[in-house]
């Protein structure tokens, strides 16, 4: 009660936001036939009846898109399935609404620091919200699992901050079968000899794999595991996947760039496949390990013992551009590293103006979007060229200049 007391204004207005944006949701979705949220309805489905989720041309032949989850998500799905398909998806968005609530105010506890006052604070919950609105709002309206993975991966680097490698563990090997991606900050705390918590991690892996076992049946189980990587590889790792104009992705940008593949043709080169992956390959390792190479420079963020967070914000950025169906949604990862630049110049009495130009950039290009750009050309455009990866990038640089050259703190 003395919590709802002293933050009445703050629970108003995200219940406020909660009845607006579930009603543009209940009136939206309906209409678009539940958008991605349907896919993983009609998996849950097929999960009900015992039937293959990683047959392509089933899928095809009912007119759906893939369905690229491991068969622990098919199971939570499954769940869903038992009701209506609308009852569903409005329990999804209740359950969206409330992990993004969780992930800033654990994101919050992680990188505020005694020298950012509570006002200071609010506003950077709402910056960091208004810079990736656009991500939010696009996770929102397909139903996509992006919050459930983030909250999920945040929480298991809170419980590492206080030292609970075990809890730390299981929550990074949900996520990362929840979403692959999530395992990309294994190897940076590889570099950091958290041996155990990779033990924890991969325990975790083969315990939450196993799981649906005891749902389905271990033979079914084992066949739907032996199906989905390959199924995975051939549904994402194509040209075609990366070539497209939606995907946002590095590697997407690389292809669009260097090579003919794509609807349009923004190619500045033709390169060769291999030479296309050794660009790859080269522009990803430079990245990570840039979030790898320690400072020797003064932080304005606490430090805790087994990472540092400027490092935690890049590898998340990395989540986003190194996953190979990056489409625009993916860049919700972008909201930690926000929140930190924007602590960060709380913190130094916003002196920097290389960060706050990089900021204002970053937002500047993110905000050109073919749903700004409805039924005209300039929208698609703006993705072929990958305006949204170069806003990742400049995020990514805003950072380094941070981490490396930030600006002297003041007393």
């Amino acid at each position: 009660m003395d919590y709802c007391k002293r933050h009445w204004k703050k629970i108003i207005f995200i219940a406020l936001l909660f009845v607006v944006f579930l009603g543009r949701f209940q009136t939206k979705m309906p209409k678009r036939n539940f958008a991605d949220f349907h896919v993983n309805y009609y998996t849950g489905q097929r999960m009900l009846n015992h039937q293959n989720v990683y047959d392509l041309d089933g899928y095809r032949a009912d007119g759906m898109a893939n369905f690229k989850y491991p068969p622990l998500f098919a199971t939570i799905a499954a769940l869903f399935a038992l009701t209506s398909e609308r009852v569903a998806a409005t329990v999804w968005f209740i359950i969206g609404f409330v992990l993004l609530i969780v992930f800033m105010n654990y994101s919050g506890r992680l990188i505020f620091t005694e020298r950012i006052s509570y006002r200071q604070k609010q506003w950077v919950y709402f910056w960091s919200l208004f810079l990736t609105s656009r991500f939010y709002m696009q996770n929102f309206d397909q139903g996509q699992v992006n919050f459930l993975m983030m909250t999920t991966l945040l929480m298991g680097i809170y419980a590492l901050s206080k030292q609970k490698e075990a809890t730390a563990g299981f929550l990074f090997g949900f996520s990362s079968l929840i979403k692959y991606m999530s395992a990309i900050f294994l190897p940076y705390f590889l570099f950091k000899k958290k041996f155990r918590l990779i033990a924890y991690a991969a325990i975790a892996m083969v315990f939450f794999s196993f799981l649906p076992a005891l749902v389905w049946g271990w033979g079914h189980n084992l066949y739907l595991q032996k199906q989905f990587f390959p199924y995975l590889c051939k549904t994402s790792l194509d040209i075609y996947s990366l070539s497209d104009y939606a995907n946002q992705s590095l590697f997407s940008a690389i292809v669009r760039l260097f090579s003919p593949y794509g609807e349009y043709k923004t190619a500045l080169f033709h390169l060769n496949d291999t030479a296309l992956f050794c660009i790859m390959v080269i522009a990803a390792a430079a990245l990570y390990l840039s979030a790898l190479v320690p400072s020797k420079r003064k932080s304005c963020f606490r430090w805790y013992k087994h990472f540092d967070i400027v490092d935690i914000g890049l590898v998340f950025i990395c989540a986003a551009l190194f996953n190979p169906n990056a489409w625009s949604h993916a860049y919700i990862f972008l909201t930690f590293g926000y929140m930190a630049a924007l602590s960060y110049l709380f913190s130094i009495k916003i002196k920097d103006k290389a960060v706050i130009a990089l900021l204002a950039f970053s937002f500047f290009l993110h905000s050109f979007s073919s749903s700004f750009f409805t039924e005209l050309w300039a929208g698609e455009l703006f993705e072929a060229f990958s305006f949204v990866t170069w806003g990742a990038l400049a995020l990514f640089l805003c950072l380094l200049k941070i981490k490396f050259f930030p600006a002297p703190i003041k007393q």
